[in-house]
């Protein structure tokens, strides 16, 4: 029966990828019989001419159409800047075509030939750099910005169609290991010839026939005259603000065919923020987070970082790639973070509730030191055949913070963390000429993390020390982990039609050990833990698994499937020494089927459905049963109780790209159910809240629709784009001892134009709008809160080498009563003389110091105020070295 359906399911793929589909193939030469490259080549309908299929030929001229339509003939048009048009009618069949084209010698008079902006065949899109860049864009992330169909968010995420990456390379080579952003930050615009972005991309040549990939890569190509040359960039930067303030940077680039080097020394105290240059945005650890308590911090202001950050930072990395014979690549990257920072902010916290409101208000004053060493060592083979790669990770970090909290007393708070971990992840990948082969992954991590939180005077004495007045409340935590994980596949052991089918098989151990004390130091200045086994933790935690599953992928020019159908088994054993009497062990089993299908039709358009049902076991952080005082406010315990979660969520995306007219649009709808057998207890004593999880299983719902567009014109270089979202959310809430229903609405939409009106003027306009309301089951709806922003930014080039930069922002948020309108205005100059780049630079003109902002999360909503930083001034000199 299971080799019927899978022989039906193989036939109905097949049917699927044919149905309609034509591919064409031929070359197009000249009369003499040379080659045309980059040769426009169309499929159109005879009738009315609309473009079913394009390509470009290739350096040999030739070319590959697939066409998807029911038109019994075609129109194949052949066409460029050095040849004369051809057409030719053929049969909607797959077939060979060849062209011989004659050659255009038209002399153009005062005509400016522009090249293209954007341009690409099959899974390759390709920006061109020259034709998006502006005078007054200085790194190559400037024009990433401005590039249609791409997203770069204010850290530096960058986003496909709405997707995150999974790689960026440079010239082909990943040197940076997720950390683009020391690129994309540091990387001469003018220095960058073109943009790739390849689409479906799967890293591992070896399995790009046995799992593809929906995601999207960029490649940059670099100019000629940049490649194989040493580049040593430099900034020096002074300033004011009622202080005096400094900037400092020195940036050293090389680029060959053998190997690649980053290296990048910053130090800031105005407010950039390097440490999100320097953050991995496809790191995917292993570890459990080693973290159970805090320092209370005020909610950040959800603008740009540079208006509040309030830092003294020092940073270095070290980026370099080698490629060895073989075409094996060594990677070896460094990493140091020291950072100050201080913070002040106030909030405003209410819980709804049936019988009323609760409300904590709170003023917040932090400083805090960390100090971080990061290190990679990576040896990587990535052939059609063979892939090997292994990684090794090294992580350090110290943390001391101390606080200041003003709420209905004045306390202090002090936390003081160190972390280290290491890493090592194996990927060997071996196949045939058909695909057949096998896969091995095996990953070990281990890690520690001891933290401490203190806080004076000592608070809630009836609940935490019998009622004795006391001056010092201490949270103690020791925290290790290990963590050993494998799987072996044998990679399409299974051939039906098209359709590969690969058995995996799943090995996992996981140990924890918890170790929590929470003491009370008297007024006199003895520290003692406090006696109740109730404030202490003595755990230690195994968790083993295996699992045995299959993948089917499929994959043709227009039809694509991966799935993964894995069955996990695993058993937890858990024992407390304070409490030896509630052992765990016990044993669940889980099916856990994910996978994605990926439609092509009509040329330009893409259907994709995905699916997934997760199936998540409690972790150690959800099965402590003695209290932890997470936060100066916040206790927390649960009980050692095995319980699992189920989520199981589906997507609908339909997508449309036509790159000759740089027109990009999306739209999707999505909806997941959850259901949860043990609930959060929420009890609030102001300022305190004590959470426990409750035995009670209970259920929710959120359906959402989506939709984004972006637009190029060639005329005055405009681009637009835009999205729009909606979605609605129904879950449980267990606040004071009661089960309560809620249900939250959302909308968003945001916009982006940019354009060049004038030779020396282009402008930026940015929009933001928001808004967010929820009730209780059976109430009423509360207050929305809504929200709108604006930003405007304009460079007026007054002089060949000199440009005034004018920016505007203005935010509106109704759920506060002081502060609802929050203007934000910048001034800068900038010269350009031979290699120096000066700017000055007014920022905070109006002299704002407190942002305003709320939010509504299901049925809590908070207020909160943040202190910015003051107007400043400073002065900028970029030069390049060589």
């Amino acid at each position: 029966m299971k080799r019927r359906i899978l022989f039906l399911l193989a036939l109905l793929l097949s049917l699927s990828s044919s149905y309609g589909q034509s591919i064409i193939t031929g070359h197009v030469r000249t009369l003499q019989g040379a080659p045309v490259e980059y040769a426009r080549v169309l499929a159109l309908v005879p009738t009315d001419s609309t473009i079913l299929a394009y390509t470009f030929t290739d350096a040999l001229g030739g070319y590959r159409l697939s066409v998807s339509s029911t038109q019994p003939q075609l129109l194949i048009s052949v066409a460029s800047m050095e040849i004369e048009r051809i057409d030719r009618r053929v049969e909607n069949v797959s077939q060979t075509c060849d062209f011989r084209v004659k050659e255009s010698r038209t002399l153009l008079r005062e005509v400016q030939v522009k090249a293209r902006k954007i341009w690409g065949k099959k899974d390759t899109v390709n920006y061109s750099v020259g034709a998006f860049i502006g005078k007054n864009d200085v790194v190559i992330a400037d024009v990433l910005r401005k590039l249609p169909n791409i997203e770069v968010s204010v850290d530096g995420f960058i986003k496909y169609q709405g997707k995150p990456i999974n790689k960026f390379y440079i010239e082909g080579l990943d040197a940076l290991q997720g950390r683009y952003g020391i690129a994309t930050n540091n990387i001469s615009a003018k220095d960058v010839a073109t943009v790739q972005v390849l689409e479906n991309h799967q890293p591992v040549k070896a399995l790009e026939k046995t799992q593809p990939s929906s995601d999207a890569a960029i490649n940059l190509k670099l100019k000629d005259e940049v490649k194989g040359t040493f580049s040593l960039t430099a900034q020096l930067g002074l300033g004011y603000d009622g202080r005096v303030r400094r900037s400092e940077e020195l940036i050293g680039l090389y680029f060959a065919k053998l190997r690649q080097h980053v290296l990048t020394a910053k130090s800031n105290d105005n407010g950039e923020d390097i440490r999100r240059e320097l953050r991995s945005f496809t790191a995917d650890s292993p570890l459990p987070s080693l973290t159970m308590t805090s320092l209370q911090q005020p909610d950040e202001p959800r603008i740009s970082r540079p208006r509040y950050y309030d830092n003294d930072t020092h940073a270095f990395s070290s980026n370099n790639l080698y490629k060895l014979k073989n075409e094996a690549e060594l990677n070896a990257n460094l990493i140091f973070f020291h950072d100050r920072e201080r913070t002040h902010g106030a909030s405003q916290t209410t819980y709804f509730l049936p019988e009323g409101t609760k409300v904590i208000s709170e003023d917040l004053r932090n400083r805090g030191t960390i100090d971080q060493l990061e290190g990679e060592l990576r040896y990587n083979i990535n052939k059609e055949q063979l892939y090997f790669n292994n990684l090794l990770e090294l992580k350090a970090s110290w943390e001391q913070e101390h606080g200041i909290v003003s709420a209905e007393g004045d306390l202090t708070q002090q936390m003081r963390q160190r972390y280290l971990s290491a890493t090592n992840t194996s990927h060997w990948v071996r196949t045939k000429a058909d695909g057949k082969g096998g896969e091995i992954l095996w990953r070990n991590a281990v890690a520690t993390s001891p933290h401490r939180l203190s806080i004076q005077p000592g608070l809630y004495a009836p609940r935490i020390n019998s009622g004795a007045p006391y001056a010092e409340l201490t949270q103690d935590v020791r925290h290790r982990a290990f963590l050993s994980f494998a799987e072996l596949a044998l990679l399409s052991a299974w051939h039906i039609g098209g359709l590969h089918i690969s058995p995996r098989l799943f090995l996992q151990a996981q140990h924890q050990a918890l170790d929590t004390e929470l003491g009370a130091t008297s007024l006199t200045g003895t520290y003692q833990p406090l006696p109740s086994r109730d404030m202490h933790n003595g755990i230690s935690f195994t968790r083993l698994g295996a699992g045995l599953g299959h993948e089917l992928s499929y994959k043709s020019e227009v039809f694509s499937l991966d799935a993964v159908l894995p069955l996990f088994y695993y058993h937890t054993l858990m024992q407390d020494g304070f409490r030896p009497s509630e052992r765990l062990s016990e044993g669940k089993l889980y099916f856990e089927p994910r996978g994605w299908v990926s439609y092509k039709f009509a040329s330009d358009f893409t259907l994709k459905l995905n699916g997934s049902i997760a199936l998540t076991q409690p972790s150690l952080s959800s099965l402590y049963a003695g209290y932890i005082m997470q936060s100066y406010r916040s206790l927390t315990r649960h009980e050692m109780r095995q319980f699992s979660s189920r989520t199981a969520s589906t997507g609908l995306t339909l997508s449309y790209k036509d790159i000759f007219s740089m027109l990009f649009l999306s739209a999707g709808v999505s909806y997941s159910h959850h259901r949860s057998e043990a609930i959060s207890s929420l009890k609030i004593e102001p300022p305190l809240t004590v959470v426990e999880r409750l035995p009670l299983p209970h259920s929710g719902q959120s359906y959402s629709a989506n939709a984004r567009f972006s637009k190029g014109y060639d005329w005055i270089s405009l681009s637009v784009s835009g999205d729009a979202a909606l979605g609605q959310s129904e879950g449980k809430s267990y606040l004071e001892g009661k089960l309560l229903g809620y249900t939250s609405q959302w909308a968003s939409a945001s916009g982006k134009c940019s354009l060049k009106p004038l030779s020396w003027l282009t402008m930026e306009y940015n929009v933001a709008w928001g808004l967010h309301r929820s009730r209780l089951e059976n109430r009423s709806w509360l207050t929305p809160i809504q929200s709108l922003s604006h930003k405007v930014i304009s460079h007026v080039n007054v002089l060949e080498d000199v440009a005034i930069k004018l920016t505007a922002e203005h935010y509106y948020n109704d759920a506060v009563t002081e502060g609802r309108h929050f203007t934000l205005a910048d001034l800068g100059l900038a010269y350009t003389w031979r290699k120096v780049r000066l700017t000055l630079d007014w920022t905070n003109i109006l002299g704002a110091r407190l942002y305003s902002s709320g939010t509504l999360s299901d049925l809590v909503a908070a207020h909160s105020y943040y202190d910015i930083r003051p107007s400043a001034i400073m002065l900028k000199a970029r030069l390049k070295i060589f």
